[in-house]
């Protein structure tokens, strides 16, 4: 019999809770639903981990993804006032002349970025960041209009194709998607509540682990700091 596989939820930078959950887990490969980044103190352990497992592209990923590729104010103050400023903070580098803080995001980080999946889908599984409210796209039809489906806030559609699992919607937070037919849809970002949730597949059986790590008290300022990286290729410009 498979081991299926075991959904992960909105990590936000807990390395160590994320360690603490896996302990906990059954047998069965790693899907990480987007979102692995930001907030939390260890967002750089966090990608080197995900690395060497299925990770989908949350918001967060696509946010820190344009402020590499495109590092202008907009896009600076767009990632660092959703969560970024302390995942930033872990690339430091030094100080320049001037006493500035130097950042540099490696290559291999930015590529992993661009690598990222839109969805996870089995015959029966559809996993996404967001969730869909309209027919379940393709890979490829959902790489078309990826801003929607990392930022959609509207209910997951009725289908009965797939069953979906999301994120995002910490509002939400842990929340399962039924009617009379049945169960449909759950959401499993539960950050809000500084609680990890993984997801088990097809047992459907929750798996939950409190945040364990701490974020320093002092962060870097978005005025002064950001702006002042060294060049380019401290952004990891490819």
């Amino acid at each position: 019999m498979a081991e299926g596989f075991n959904i992960i939820g909105d990590v936000a930078g807990n390395y160590l809770t994320l360690l603490a959950l896996l302990a906990t887990l059954p047998p069965g490969k790693l899907v990480f639903i987007g979102d692995v980044i930001d907030r939390g103190p260890s967002s750089k352990e966090c990608i080197e981990f995900c690395k060497d497992h299925i990770t989908l592209l949350g918001n967060h990923e696509l946010m820190m993804r344009n402020f590499c590729e495109r590092p202008k104010i907009n896009e600076v103050m767009l990632w660092t006032q959703n969560g970024g400023k302390e995942t930033l903070r872990q690339f430091e580098e030094g100080t320049d002349q001037f006493g500035h803080t130097i950042y540099g995001i490696p290559d291999e980080v930015v590529e992993w970025l661009q690598s990222l999946p839109i969805t996870f889908q089995t015959d029966d599984l559809f996993v996404s960041h967001a969730p869909f409210s309209g027919p379940l796209p393709t890979e490829e039809e959902a790489k078309l209009n990826q801003y929607y489906t990392v930022w959609n806030r509207w209910p997951p559609s009725k289908r009965r194709e797939k069953f979906q699992i999301f994120g995002h919607n910490a509002d939400m937070p842990l929340r399962r998607f039924s009617d009379e037919l049945g169960e449909y849809a759950i959401c499993i970002d539960t950050s809000a509540e500084s609680i990890l949730t993984g997801i088990h597949w097809p047992s459907r059986e929750i798996f939950q682990q409190p945040y364990i790590d701490r974020v320093p008290e002092k962060l870097p300022s978005v005025m002064t700091d950001i702006p002042t990286m060294r060049d380019e290729d401290a952004l990891g410009e490819t």
